[in-house]
């Protein structure tokens, strides 16, 4: 879920820097977001988040992981959008069921 705040965050600081590659590419990010928030209401609503783990793991994976990764970011804020990738794949690791122990 931190990822989703990282690029929430980057589309934030980026929204007025004026560039038609960064309002394209924010305007990706955002909607990846949305997409995640989403899924994730339809998930969420009305139960046990406990039972509902597994669902939003993979709601996360689909609207933001796997997507953050293929998004090209424009060269002025590569280094930006590398550290939203880092963190979109650290979630993904934390999120990712538990080996069972022998």
């Amino acid at each position: 879920m931190q990822a989703g705040a990282a690029a929430v965050m980057l589309a934030v600081a980026l929204a007025g820097c004026g560039s038609t590659a960064k309002s394209r590419y924010v305007s990706k990010l955002n909607t990846m977001c949305e997409d995640f928030a989403r899924r994730q209401h339809e998930i969420t609503s009305g139960g046990d988040l406990g039972a509902r783990g597994d669902r939003i793991a993979a709601a996360y994976e689909q609207a933001i992981a796997r997507p953050i990764e293929q998004l090209k970011a424009p060269p002025e804020i590569a280094p930006q959008a590398t550290a939203a990738v880092t963190t979109a794949q650290t979630a993904k690791r934390i999120q990712a069921p538990a080996s069972p122990v022998s």
